[in-house]
């Protein structure tokens, strides 16, 4: 079975950016351990300033991570599940995001998708939304 996930990105409002995750193989290898009853679910959306290509064998974001915060729903429907989350209440300064990822804790945890996303500056002020359709199939 193959996993694969589509990231939408929303600031204040209007769409920003989307695309294609890639899912990791620790990723993997959690969806295996929730499907036979002791894996941790995801629960939570991190973003990050780093611009390195992704590759199955990362565990974590690979640049500072500036925010973490827990999905706001989760939504499944035929072989799909959609977890979404909102961003840009816990900053203090203007940052730049490029990565965001999706974990199973509020700290550490493991990384189950990442995806790379144009390069963008969040303000103290503003609200960013993100959907992350994870699917499965052949």
């Amino acid at each position: 079975m193959r996993a694969t996930g589509l990231v939408k990105i929303w600031k204040n409002g209007r769409f920003l950016h989307a695309g294609h995750n890639v899912v990791v193989t620790k990723g993997y290898e959690l969806i295996a351990a929730i499907v036979g009853g002791s894996g941790v679910k995801p629960s939570h959306m991190a973003f990050g300033d780093s611009q390195i290509p992704t590759t199955s064998g990362m565990t974590a974001l690979q640049g500072t991570e500036f925010e973490r915060v827990g999905f706001t729903s989760t939504s499944v429907s035929a072989a799909s599940i959609t977890y979404t989350a909102t961003f840009g209440a816990g900053l203090s300064s203007p940052v730049l995001y490029n990565e965001v990822g999706l974990f199973n804790a509020a700290a550490a945890g493991d990384l189950l998708a990442r995806f790379l996303t144009t390069t963008f500056t969040i303000n103290p002020s503003d609200s960013v939304d993100v959907a992350w359709t994870v699917s499965f199939g052949e």
